[in-house]
């Protein structure tokens, strides 16, 4: 799978995920809508641009030289969407805080994205940053399973 299949594949499965994002946000008070509904619209432009600047790259790499191909890892891909579906399934009954956190380090180490010491960093500033912000200003519901 080249390089355009794999961001044309993320760019729509993100396109797919912002529209069902904007379409929830109805089932929301309209005060708490505005937020969903901006995230939505940036994302929608970002996947579309991800998209193009994919096409654009790969129409340049083109010209200059053939690709190499890379053999999809079904394995890696299938576990981590498990993963993904773990996690949304342990949102409610553990809580937001606890699942996110954990989830993030986990699929950063298994993905060997960045070193663990990061990876805590990045999850807990995440996760403070969705606090303060979803919690404390916006004042609406998380799911806060064992910490309710």
């Amino acid at each position: 799978m080249n390089n355009l299949a794999k961001q044309g594949l993320a760019s729509a499965i993100t396109l797919i995920l912002a529209i069902v994002l904007y379409v929830d946000s109805f089932n929301l008070p309209p005060a708490a809508a505005s937020l969903p509904r901006a995230l939505a619209w940036i994302i929608i432009v970002l996947s579309m641009a991800m998209f193009a600047e994919a096409w654009y790259k790969e129409r340049k790499k083109a010209k200059v030289n053939q690709e190499t191909k890379e053999p999809i890892r079904i394995i890696r891909v299938l576990v981590f969407t498990s993963m993904i579906i773990l996690y949304v399934a342990l949102i409610k009954p553990l809580g937001y805080f606890l699942v996110t956190p954990l989830f993030l380090i986990v699929g950063m180490a298994y993905l060997k994205a960045t070193r663990l010491w990061k990876a805590v960093l990045i999850a807990l500033g995440f996760t403070l940053f969705c606090y303060f912000l979803f919690v404390m200003f916006l004042h609406l519901p998380i799911p806060m399973g064992l910490f309710s």
